[in-house]
Parts: structure tokens; sequence; C-alpha cells
């Protein structure tokens, strides 16, 4: 997936948050069993929903982004700011785990 340098800076300051969701997700502690598979199973299915009304990886990114602060902001207990930062590295640990962004997409201009 061809994505602008800016979504690329991002998701390598990101990055540095992807071992501790890992921690979260290993440990029984923090998330039970059928928790573990909802956030990875959620970004999945929006990423399906918008990947092929976009042309390349930004726009797929801030859609998916959009339609899950949407649909669950009112759920949380936070700013949607602070939801969308959420949002966004849960999506970048995605990306990292090679569960999404495999496709062939346009390189942005």
């Amino acid at each position: 997936m061809k994505c602008s340098p800016s979504l690329k800076n991002q998701y390598d300051s990101y990055a540095a948050y992807f071992p501790t969701i890992n921690e979260i997700f290993k440990s029984s502690s923090f998330v039970g069993f059928e928790k573990k598979h909802l956030v990875p199973s959620l970004i999945v299915k929006h990423y399906i929903k918008v990947l092929h009304k976009y042309n390349n990886g930004d726009e797929i990114f801030v859609a998916m982004t959009e339609a899950i602060v949407e649909k669950y902001g009112e759920q949380m207990d936070l700013s949607e700011e602070a939801l969308e930062i959420y949002i966004s590295i849960l999506i970048y640990w995605e990306i990292h785990e090679c569960d999404i962004y495999n496709e062939n997409k346009k390189e942005v201009s």
C-alpha cells in the first residue's frame, strides 16, 4: 500500500507503542480472550468497508479512523482528539501485524 511520507512518519512515531500493545494483548490480566479478537476484527472490518472506495493508504486511513471514532466515540470517556490518537495507534499496529494494508494501491501524488 502506498502512503504519503507524512503518514509514514506518523506510523514511525507511533510504532514505539506496538510492544506495549502486544504485551497487553498477550496478558489475560488486561484483556479477556474474546476482547483480544474484538479490536483487530473491528479494524479489519472497517478496512474492508473502505478499501475499494479510496485510491491510496492515506485516504483509507482517514476514512477508517473517522468511521471508528464516529461509531464508538460516545461510548468512550475520551475527547474526540484523544480517541482519534488511540484509534490511529491501533490501526498502525494492525498494519504492523500485517493484517491490513497488503493490497496494491496507487502511489500518492
